[in-house]
């Protein structure tokens, strides 16, 4: 399951992916994100990767980069919110293929992507205690 909230009062978009989620729920997913009215381009974009099983091979990220450009997704700071080995692997390649779009960092606590954006993030991430 994926599923995301905007918070335009501070330009801030939190994505979560629980359970299992395969590349396809994915793109979905933007899709309908990059048709909302409340989504506007240089938002940053949280990603919460630590509740997912995910379903899809790190190649399938340059793919995601190609559809997120498409979408007018691939700008402003995206963030990776990770805990596994796999989780680091796919946001970092993720990272390696988006770079010359637009800033993709990847973290391990709330309290680094807190630090990264320059404000406190925690109310927007479910479980999102600065650790």
């Amino acid at each position: 399951m994926i599923s995301h909230q905007i918070f335009p009062e501070v330009e801030l978009v939190s994505v979560r992916l629980e359970d299992s989620v395969e590349f396809a729920d994915v793109k979905r997913s933007l899709a309908v994100l990059a048709r909302s009215d409340e989504y506007r381009q240089g938002y940053a974009v949280i990603v919460d990767l630590r509740d997912a099983k995910l379903g899809f091979h790190p190649r399938d990220m340059k793919k995601l980069v190609s559809w997120n450009r498409r979408l007018g997704l691939a700008v402003g700071s995206w963030v990776f919110l990770v805990h596994t080995p796999l989780e680091t692997a796919l946001a970092k390649t993720y990272q390696a293929n988006a770079r010359a779009l637009h800033t993709v960092e990847v973290f391990y606590t709330v309290r680094a992507i807190s630090q990264f954006l320059g404000r406190n993030v925690s109310a927007y991430i479910a479980g999102g205690e600065l650790v």
